[in-house]
């Protein structure tokens, strides 16, 4: 009660949001998962595309580079969400 918006984002729903977050990322990494069977079936040799390079750099013990190119796998996702999300009317969005 009265506590600044600052306040009430940190200690009420940030800790709120933990679980989802933490559900939501471990989904998001098993359908990536899923996902690379199709795309190490159907690529052709010469060409890769970043999560079969991230593969390889993992498969090989190369876990910077791989951090770094999953990382900005995840920022480019991000802010194709984030463009997409700024674009939609606040009227037409989905109500909770």
């Amino acid at each position: 009660l009265g506590a600044p918006p600052a306040m009430v984002l940190r200690r009420v729903l940030l800790p709120q949001l933990v679980p989802a977050l933490r559900a939501s990322l471990a989904l998001g990494f098993a359908l990536s998962l899923g996902e690379l069977g199709a795309t190490l079936t159907v690529y052709p040799p010469g060409f890769a595309t970043v999560p079969i390079v991230v593969i390889g750099q993992v498969e090989r013990g190369y876990y910077l580079p791989a951090s770094a190119l999953s990382l900005l796998m995840l920022g480019a996702s991000l802010a194709a969400l984030l463009l997409i999300a700024a674009r939609v009317p606040r009227g037409k969005r989905a109500a909770s």
